[in-house]
């Protein structure tokens, strides 16, 4: 069968690998060298400090709260973003938590398949309709050794489970996910 994410699981808009992870291209000679490849975790969201930190510009007081800048890990590869939260379907979630080699997804509400009669009117009913609504029960992934997401660990590792699941918690009381290594 054809996936067009291959070997990433989810489709565009989920919170599977498949629906987030995409490359991230550079190109400026003298400060990264071509065909140079890492894979430090950088987001879309950290193009607003990155750039104001390239042009030499301050970004104001409470702007951009959660971009890092992440001039670092494009041109060398060091990592900046301790951690980064994905989400889908607004604040109602699911959301998902990418710290170092692991992932921890979050358990969103039992997945019921939309009235087949009616077309699906929210954002969360058409992620139903198309299989792109979250996990049913939580889960722990080390993308290292797993990127296709199949071997869920959240049975076998309580104790990063817990540490995932408490810093999800700590992040979403926060402002900023800046305020937190």
């Amino acid at each position: 069968d054809y996936h067009p994410n291959q070997p990433l699981k989810g489709y565009k808009g989920s919170i599977w690998e498949g629906g987030h992870r995409v490359p991230f291209l550079a190109r400026w000679p003298g400060m990264v060298p071509a065909g140079t490849i890492n894979s430090g975790l950088v987001a879309h969201l950290d193009m607003a400090a990155t750039f104001a930190a390239i042009a030499g510009a301050k970004l104001p007081d409470g702007g951009c709260l959660d971009s890092f800048n992440v001039l670092p890990t494009i041109t060398s590869g060091r990592p900046v973003r301790p951690h980064f939260v994905a989400h889908t379907g607004g604040t109602e979630g699911p959301f998902s938590l990418h710290r170092g080699d692991w992932k921890f997804l979050e358990v969103t509400a039992p997945v019921r398949e939309p009235d087949s009669l009616k077309a699906p009117k929210t954002g969360q009913d058409k992620a139903k309709a198309k299989g792109k609504a979250g996990p049913r029960q939580p889960g722990l992934y080390h993308l290292a050794a797993d990127l296709s997401e199949e071997k869920n660990l959240a049975d076998q590792q309580p104790a990063k489970l817990k540490e995932m699941q408490d810093l999800l918690a700590q992040l979403r009381r926060e402002p900023s996910s800046r305020q937190i290594p």
